[in-house]
């Protein structure tokens, strides 16, 4: 192993690479199994959530202008008056990046990656934690698609979150530890608007399981029938994997319920929000179990097991389902039948690359000097950290955190309600869920200044000018991307650090 971790060696020997042989092609297995599974529950979800509920897919909508109307889209001259803008702006923050004496465009994160809510040092307000001002151009491209009522949602939770900080340390109630869960307020809410979701698409979903059931030869019929029996052997594949690592067969359904559920509800807001980012690392499926269940209840073997799947579980910003259900949308219904086993295809490919790339660079360089003292190095280190405390630091059931939880429930089933009830309720669970998130801490502003300009635009001048509107965003979007890849395209070239137009 002084190789990997020293470098100045090669991956290609026989010693190296049977020793890596087994594990790569096992956890590479378990990816694409999981994958699978998602592109299951997305081929149940698709009908519902594209054709019946005609979700926003906001971040779907420019990709999918590219393919079938360039031309339209680029003849357009508000298009590339928005492309122009932010092109100008990423532009001259790489020059002023590369030449300081240049003066550069504040755009991002006012404060640094902290944020300015180090500033407040008197009580109540030094509770408020991060929080920070920034204006992406791209992101304010993306917000002129959303919803006017979920961008609303977006900065007014975020807003009600600090809310939360600020007056629980008024009143004293932050000295209990964790409170006001607002972590597990989101994890309810989750479950909550899980729950939402099932009973809006309660038609639907009876209509799979009839398709399934009945003797139905079409092609809609087969292809549900692929993903149930899908999910069925994917679920016993992941029950054998789970208890071959240590976990228990009664954690393994609790487990992997709670995952699909985060997921599911991840796809959505994607499909109704478009939000850019959404790590949800407040989510933390591993301690919930322990809140639940006390690291003394689950026993060292689940515990190890725990560790072994925190690299799939600690954060879902790059997460393939929401990506696997917007190609869906996107494609034609006789290119979505080509687009399934090439979904599976491309996962295994991926899944063994990365660990082909990965290894040949640790090899080559070192797996020590990848990532310094940052997130690189930290991540591993955190969560083995984490088994450490959990074993010599046996815990019971912690009951307060379910408050939060079951209050976060109940509040997300609450605004689903008001909003079959009442359809000018601005209030959406997906906002609440998202308001711990960091990428909200930074894109808050981004929120604001997008509802702020829809509303105004769409009350002053019409409908008319919300579609012109549309095609500026597609611009802005398109500028920021263009320069920003030129940008990563020439640090790639001369090897040196550019300007990062993101995050």
């Amino acid at each position: 192993m002084s190789g990997y971790y020293l470098g100045e060696s090669t991956f290609y020997t026989s010693s190296h690479f049977f020793a890596w042989l087994q594990p790569a092609l096992f956890w590479s297995g378990f990816m694409v199994l999981l994958m699978g599974m998602m592109l299951c529950f997305n081929i149940i979800l698709r009908r519902q959530w594209v054709e019946h509920e005609r979700l926003a897919y906001p971040i779907a909508q420019l990709p999918f202008q590219l393919l079938g109307q360039t031309q339209t889209l680029l003849s357009n001259p508000i298009v590339w008056i928005g492309f122009v803008i932010s092109a100008v702006i990423c532009l001259l923050n790489g020059l002023s990046f590369l030449l300081p004496s240049l003066p550069e465009i504040p755009i991002k994160r006012f404060g640094g990656w902290q944020g300015f809510g180090h500033i407040f040092i008197e009580k109540p307000w030094n509770a408020i934690g991060r929080i920070s001002v920034s204006f992406y151009p791209f992101v304010i491209g993306l917000g002129f698609l959303m919803p006017t009522d979920l961008l609303f949602s977006s900065w007014f939770f975020f807003l009600f979150y600090k809310a939360q900080l600020v007056v629980s340390n008024a009143l004293g109630l932050s000295k209990m530890p964790g409170f006001p869960y607002v972590d597990r307020q989101c994890f309810g809410a989750a479950v909550g608007l899980f729950l939402s979701l099932v009973l809006l698409g309660w038609q639907h979903f009876r209509s799979v399981v009839h398709q399934v059931l009945v003797q139905n030869l079409s092609d809609e019929s087969t292809l549900y029938r692929t993903a149930i029996l899908g999910l069925i052997i994917g679920f016993a594949l992941l029950s054998l994997f789970s208890i071959r690592i240590g976990m228990s067969m009664w954690l393994v359904p609790i487990f992997f319920g709670i995952y699909f559920i985060v997921v599911i509800v991840l796809t959505r807001m994607r499909a109704e929000l478009g939000f850019p980012a959404h790590a949800m690392e407040h989510i933390q499926i591993d301690q919930l179990l322990i809140e639940f269940f006390g690291s003394r209840g689950l026993g060292k073997s689940n515990l190890v097991a725990l560790t072994l799947y925190r690299w799939s579980i600690r954060s879902f910003t790059s997460h393939p389902m929401p990506h696997q259900l917007e190609g869906l949308k996107m494609v034609t219904s006789n290119t979505r039948r080509r687009l399934y086993p090439a979904l599976v295809g491309v996962s295994a490919v991926a899944s063994v690359t990365v660990f082909w790339v990965m290894l040949h660079l640790y090899y080559q360089h070192g797996a020590i000097n990848f990532g310094g003292s940052g997130w690189g190095m930290q991540f591993g280190a955190r969560v083995f950290n984490g088994l450490q405390r959990w074993l010599s630091l046996p815990t019971s059931t912690n009951f307060f955190p379910l408050i939060g939880l079951s209050a976060g429930f109940g509040f997300s089933v609450a605004l689903m309600w008001m909003r079959t009830r009442f359809l000018w309720f601005p209030l959406h669970p997906v906002g609440f869920l998202i308001s711990s998130d960091w990428g909200m801490a930074y894109l808050w502003t981004c929120m604001l200044v997008c509802w702020t300009v829809k509303l105004t635009i769409l009350k002053v001048f019409g409908l008319k000018a919300m579609r012109k509107l549309r095609y500026f965003a597609f611009g802005l979007i398109l500028g920021d991307f263009v320069t920003g890849g030129l940008w990563s395209l020439i640090s790639i070239i001369t090897q040196k650090q550019m300007y990062n137009f993101w995050p």
